[in-house]
């Protein structure tokens, strides 16, 4: 089984144990494709997190981070080729447009082999860091007044969100192989859900159009339920990428080695109860990232045979 979207504590302050340790679990649990995807480093000093202000991390040591990651990245690919099928990638980041440019200098830098498209900032605030931030995000995002008044504060937050996710897709180069846990604006939104509002839904549609114009996967991603949620994306989203075409692809998030695979039988019964009955998978040759399918059976089957680890903890 499959995996394109993980961190490691050595190279994110949020995560733990070694990226070695990581692609060793993913080993262990008989996953045949493990995707390095660490984040990206933000080059402007507004954008640190708490985390790095109080780590005395600077932008600088970010970039030396990122670079030893690449390198590590690619030894662990090299060693474990045998054994493993490893993408070197790395989780994006749409601050600001000036953000999707400098994905185009590390991929000239760095050459990775893909990247995650992931949105964890709206209007410049972070929205998947902590409860206070998001709230932050909710009363700073919108600056219509006439469409606050007829979405309501939190349904124009989820319009800003999906129309600044939109923007990135359209205008970052190269696409995103991936599109990372679609609807995270949801996670800190304290149990309300996306409701069907036609701008709202409008922009979700027209965001899910742009990436499946751009060949991108959509991931199902686990990490959702050990944060107390369904996997991304929710119910409503996931049918709507159905509904439109969309292509599915199994992601766990994983920030240590206990999250690796974790609540993928979860997901593996989300999947069904959502009709899906093929997924997909990246594949890596000739310097060139491509496709594959493979049916939910196969997914099924290794969750019967492995009895992958799960909590909602």
């Amino acid at each position: 089984m499959h995996s394109h979207h993980s961190h490691s504590g050595q190279f994110c302050q949020h995560a733990a144990d070694t990226l070695e340790e990581m692609v060793l679990r993913a080993i262990d649990l008989q996953l045949s494709l493990f995707c390095l995807t660490e984040h990206m480093p933000r080059y402007d000093v507004v954008d640190l997190y708490p985390e790095e202000l109080e780590s005395k991390t600077t932008t600088e040591d970010l970039e030396r981070t990122f670079s030893a990651y690449i390198t590590e990245a690619r030894r662990l690919q090299e060693k474990y080729k045998d054994k493993i099928d490893i993408i070197v990638g790395f989780e994006g980041e749409a601050i600001n447009s000036e953000y999707t440019k400098y994905i185009n200098n590390i991929f000239a830098q760095y050459k990775p082999d893909y990247f995650i498209g992931s949105l964890h900032h709206t209007s410049g605030v972070p929205i998947d860091f902590d409860q206070e931030n998001w709230e932050y995000a909710l009363t700073h995002s919108a600056t219509d007044a006439k469409l606050i008044n007829k979405l309501g504060g939190i349904n124009n937050l989820f319009l800003t969100y999906f129309t600044e996710f939109k923007k990135f897709i359209t205008e970052v180069d190269p696409k995103p192989a991936v599109i990372g846990h679609l609807d995270l604006i949801t996670l800190y939104s304290r149990g309300v859900k996306i409701l069907k509002v036609p701008l709202l839904i409008d922009a979700i549609s027209d965001l899910i159009k742009t990436a499946i114009e751009s060949n991108c996967l959509f991931e199902i991603n686990s990490s959702g339920v050990r944060k107390g949620r369904a996997p991304y994306p929710d119910t409503l989203v996931a049918k709507m990428i159905i509904d439109l075409g969309g292509k599915f692809c199994l992601s766990d998030d994983s920030h240590n080695v206990d999250q690796v695979a974790l609540n993928y039988s979860i997901v593996c019964d989300y999947v069904q109860e959502l009709g899906i009955d093929t997924l997909w998978r990246l594949k890596l040759g000739d310097n060139k990232i491509t496709h594959e399918s493979f049916p939910v059976t196969d997914f099924r089957n290794w969750v019967e045979k492995i009895n992958p680890p799960s909590t909602t903890k």
